[in-house]
């Protein structure tokens, strides 16, 4: 069996992983049709990569990338736990309500990593003054929430990962993009 490593990166560094082999299923597509505007593939996941099983909480993961990342985190063996905004329907659904500030400490407890997708979806709308208002508010609700919530915990969760800046740097087309990098311009790079 072949072990990928992935060298030591610090701030700005890129790191382009190694081809993955897909087992004969060939590549999956990252988009289901009708669900956005970009169609691309990303390969399935390496077979010989061995990764102890996570405890996985994830917030906003109905959305488009929600889905397909519990996909890839299910299929990795890792177990799941998801914040959602209604009464649960399945064991791994846990409510939580942002904008009231509510979400059980217990939720959390024992993850070995947070996941926050969660907020108003980008193409749902049209950009309305109203509407860039919900877009900003909720995701710092949410954000606000988590950090809050973890940071009350007696053993927080050591990793906690956060996408709700996409497009930060705006389209730069193939410029090399860092963590150094400026950011673009327009409402959506806040």
């Amino acid at each position: 069996a072949t072990r990928h490593s992935t060298p030591s990166r610090g701030r700005g560094d890129v790191y382009k992983s190694p081809p993955r082999p897909h087992a004969g299923r060939g590549p999956r597509s990252s988009l289901r049709p009708g669900r956005g505007s970009v169609a691309r593939t990303v390969p399935s996941p390496p077979q010989t990569r061995s990764v102890s099983p996570m405890d996985i909480v994830v917030a906003g993961s109905h959305g488009l990338i929600g889905t397909e990342l519990l996909e890839r985190l299910r299929a990795d063996g890792h177990h799941v736990r998801r914040l959602v905004r209604r009464a649960p329907q399945t064991s791994d659904e846990h409510e939580w309500d942002p904008d009231s500030g509510r979400l059980d400490p217990g939720v959390l407890a024992g993850a070995d990593a947070v996941v926050n997708l969660a907020g108003a979806g980008i193409g749902d709308h049209r950009w309305t003054t109203a509407y860039k208002r919900t877009l900003v508010t909720s995701r710092t609700r949410t954000t606000g929430l988590l950090a809050r919530t973890i940071a009350g915990l007696d053993s927080p969760p050591p990793v906690w990962l956060q996408g709700s800046a996409i497009g930060y740097y705006g389209d730069r087309r193939s410029q090399l993009l860092t963590e150094t990098s400026e950011s673009g311009d327009g409402f959506h790079c806040l």
